[in-house]
């Protein structure tokens, strides 16, 4: 193990500005901390053209790399590490590397050797080294089973940390990961070693990540063997915490009556009950295994009335056989005045009950810390949780279609620990007071800069955005902090995130779309997300209802529209589809939008092209049939928009004609004429005009012989003067085009 006079050296490294490591002052502590290890002098010596075979004998003799701080951190304090590191990075593994590259064909050799004994060779220099963890998996396929095992084990004993984290980056590339996953299979003592690892944690997390169901139940059972040793009771504890999330939820029966009694006995025996109660609280976040721990350990739990862990416990059995006792517990771990990561998972988990918002309202110092806690040098647990506090103290209560509300409602018989129900703390007055201090707080700046590094933040924060968004005089401060930035980002443009495009939808009902985008953002970042909104299924993770989110989703795209023709074309390139269908939707408001939207598309050409085709039969003629019935609509929005896309329409030949291919007896625009609506009789004469002044003689022709059409013109009559000069401009060109 590291010498006390080792890591004395490094904490006075450590108080010397990085940038002075060669210094005089610097460099003489070095020397002497590498002189302090006969591992690290033994590297700091190496000459690879001059090593004689004694020499080479000592090499191989060389096993102790505990003794060194540089190579080993599992003796040396973690806020060392980086020192260390940095000190091996600089100056000892340089020659190192040197070295492994000149022996690395007799190290091929080595390993491919049908025996191989470890006394022959100076493998502990090569598991010090990146390169020599390279050579190893390169000729992996080549080396026999039981020299693979027998270096594997090796390895697992003596790495440095440079060593480990190579085979971290190796194991990212998943033949690699699943060829160390099938030699850790295959072997108890390799289990046992890898358990024991000063590296597991940073190992573990690479090579278990698609929870390989053999090698995590192997061991798990292989840690509770572990305990049997004295020394590494404590270590059991500590790795049974992160294999126990992986495992239990196949094997929960693992978690019984015995295996609470012998490990409350080995914890209160070996004075390590506080690690034991972290296991339970790990062990309680599947509700199969609480009903055990809720009859089992209520008598342990009881008698810690110190202890955090064991509150933070009984909140989650609370959860499930005491709902009513978990405000009075939050209270009291509120009053401990301690902000820490378990008063977060406290938060997180209870934070979804209106009483516990108004708590943590209350508590206005918590909040503050928890916001302050959203820094740079957060874990990702700590932020994740913090975010997931601050979507749950935003949320509205959401009024959900019928269907949903029954699935909601299945959902919630089927976790015992769903814990959402309705407070007037959800009600809309509380809970935009919430928001407006959040604002205030200007959490959503700390929230974006994060999610640079911790991408799952993205999730979060599009889901909290959504619900501050909901509020209209909240919109304009998400546009000042950068919502719309925030959420047009490449994370979401590149995928379909329901959340996202209904919040920017929110958003960019009530904004002016030339206030906000420019040469830097333009609005196609804006409008793809939108519209895939308007594609989504039934089965989402919808913030909103569906039909509340595409009804928003078409007034945002509509606002959008009337910016500028680079807009319309983008919005008529990415929703036409969804148009298309929403057109004749069964729901009053989604198809008003939908004609209104379109209503403002046709100002572009690229939309006017898809109501014009070359004959009556393709799928253009029945967009203008659905689009004709639309105009004599019972909603009048809808009636009024579609008429005003007709007027488009006909402002062109190509439509004039496509309109005639279908309704040549003009039946349309008397009907219109007739409507008991200005508005739709002023699109009426509009169209009139369009079709009279049209210098295709063949329209206006079709028109003229068009009795009734002539009688309805004629016989107009309006209060208004500016629809009575649109008649007689229409008959004055009638009557000249006749003479003619």
């Amino acid at each position: 193990m590291a010498t006390q006079r080792q890591i004395r050296l490094l904490k006075q490294l450590q108080n010397i500005d990085s940038s002075r490591l060669t210094s005089t002052t610097a460099q003489c502590l070095i020397v002497k901390l590498i002189l302090d290890s006969p591992l690290a002098t033994t590297i700091a010596l190496l000459n690879p053209e001059q090593t004689s075979y004694d020499e080479w004998r000592y090499l191989c003799s060389l096993t102790d790399c505990f003794s060194c701080a540089l190579c080993s951190q599992k003796s040396i304090p973690s806020e060392l590490h980086p020192i260390a590191q940095k000190v091996f990075g600089s100056t000892l593994l340089p020659k190192l590397t040197i070295w492994v590259q000149y022996y690395s064909s007799q190290f091929v050799s080595y390993c491919n050797s049908t025996t191989i004994n470890l006394h022959d060779f100076p493998v502990v220099f090569f598991f010090q080294s990146p390169l020599g963890v390279q050579l190893f998996f390169r000729t992996w396929e080549t080396i026999q089973y039981s020299s693979k095992e027998l270096l594997f084990s090796k390895f697992l004993s003596v790495c440095s940390f440079s060593a480990a984290f190579e085979l971290a980056r190796l194991c990212q590339n998943y033949d690699n990961r699943s060829q160390l996953v099938q030699l850790l299979c295959h072997s108890s003592s390799l289990k046992r070693l890898f358990l024991l690892s000063e590296f597991y944690d940073l190992l573990s997390a690479i090579i278990l990540q698609e929870n390989p169901e053999d090698l995590v139940y192997d061991l798990t059972k292989e840690c509770l063997l572990l305990a049997r040793t004295h020394e590494f009771v404590r270590l059991s504890l500590k790795r049974m915490n992160s294999l126990f999330l992986l495992c239990l939820p196949r094997h929960p029966e693992i978690i019984n009556k015995d295996f609470c009694v012998e490990w409350t006995e080995l914890a209160e025996r070996h004075s390590c009950l506080e690690e034991w109660l972290y296991l339970l609280n790990t062990i309680c976040n599947f509700k199969s295994c609480r009903a055990v721990i809720h009859k089992d350990c209520a008598d342990l739990l009881e008698e810690q009335v110190h202890s955090r862990t064991a509150k933070m416990v009984r909140i989650k059995l609370a959860i499930q056989y005491d709902p009513k006792s978990i405000v009075p517990r939050v209270r009291d771990f509120l009053e401990c005045g301690v902000y820490d990561s378990l008063l977060l998972e406290v938060l997180r988990l209870t934070s979804t009950l209106g009483s516990v918002k108004k708590l943590v309202m209350d508590y206005s110092n918590v909040l503050k810390q928890l916001i302050d806690g959203l820094n740079i040098n957060s874990s990702l647990t700590e932020v994740n949780s913090s975010a997931v506090i601050l979507y749950n103290l935003c949320r509205f209560k959401v009024q959900k279609a019928e269907n949903e509300q029954e699935l909601q409602r299945l959902r919630t018989m089927a976790e015992a620990d769903s814990s959402y129900t309705a407070s007037p703390e959800d009600e809309q007055g509380p809970t935009e007071n919430r928001i407006q201090v959040i604002l205030r707080l200007q959490v959503l700046q700390k929230l974006y800069s994060l999610s640079h590094t911790h991408p799952s933040l993205n999730e979060f924060i599009s889901k909290i955005l959504v619900h501050i968004a909901s509020v209209q005089k909240n919109r304009s401060e998400l546009v000042q902090y950068g919502a719309i930035k925030f959420l047009t980002k490449p994370y979401f443009t590149e995928r379909s995130n329901f959340n996202a495009g209904h919040a920017l939808a929110k958003i960019l009902i009530s904004t002016a779309p030339q206030s906000v985008f420019t040469g830097s953002l333009p609005s196609n970042r804006a409008i793809d997300p939108i519209s895939k909104v308007l594609l989504v299924s039934e089965e989402t993770d919808n913030e909103y209802p569906i039909l509340l989110a595409k009804f928003e989703s078409l007034l945002a795209l509509t606002n959008l529209a009337s910016m500028d023709e680079n807009s319309r074309q983008a919005i008529t390139l990415k929703s036409w589809a969804a148009i298309d269908n929403l057109l004749i939707s069964n729901h009053e408001l989604i198809q008003r939008a939908t004609v209104e939207l379109v209503n403002n598309l046709s100002l572009s050409p690229y939309c006017l092209i898809k109501f014009i085709g070359e004959n009556s039969s393709g799928s253009e003629a029945t967009r203008l049939k659905i689009l004709m019935a639309l105009s004599d609509a019972d909603d009048e929005a809808t009636k009024l928009a579609a008429c005003g896309t007709l007027v488009q329409i006909s402002s062109c030949e190509a439509g004039c004609k496509a309109i005639m291919d279908i309704y040549s007896n003009f039946e349309f625009v008397i009907r219109m004429l007739k409507d008991e609506n200005v508005g739709v009789q002023h699109r009426a004469l509009v169209c009139i005009c369009n079709f009279v002044f049209s210098d295709d003689e063949a329209i206006f022709a079709a028109f003229q012989k068009t009795p009734r059409a002539l009688l309805a013109v004629k016989t107009y009559k309006s209060a208004q003067r500016e629809l009575m000069m649109l008649k007689k401009e229409a008959l004055a060109r009638i009557e000249s085009l006749a003479k003619t």
